[in-house]
């Protein structure tokens, strides 16, 4: 059990060396946002994303990035967040912290929001 609990560390950890992200803006924060383009799936009628946030300055636990596991729902327009790795240096580099809710929930997204355009570009690849 171990070693499969390894195993899955270091496939998570090493994710953001293979993703092919891509710009999808800046917020009012200064943090940049990024959509992994080589991981996006549809199961079940829902979809399976990977976003990375940058920010501009190191968080208050000296993060700099952040890049998380996303399932969408187009139809309800709402998401929920699986998991959370936080990294100490841009573009999801350096040491990491891994985070993931139990269990996650539904979170309706606001209209014009950032995370609802991502959601809908994703969802417009499986039109």
């Amino acid at each position: 059990m171990r070693i499969l609990f390894l195993l899955l560390f270091s496939i998570i950890f090493s994710l953001n060396s293979y993703a092919k992200w891509v710009k999808t803006g800046v917020n009012s924060f200064g943090d940049t946002d990024y959509i992994d383009i080589e991981r996006i799936k549809k199961i079940d009628g829902h979809i399976y994303y990977w976003i990375l946030i940058d920010y501009p300055n190191p968080t208050e636990w000296g993060d700099m990035s952040a890049t998380i596991s996303m399932k969408g729902d187009c139809e309800l327009n709402r998401v929920k967040y699986l998991s959370f790795i936080y990294s100490k240096k841009s573009m999801g580099e350096g040491k990491k912290e891994l985070s993931s809710p139990s269990q996650p929930k539904w979170k309706f997204l606001t209209p014009g929001s950032g995370a609802e355009y991502q959601l809908k570009l994703m969802c417009q690849l499986f039109e």
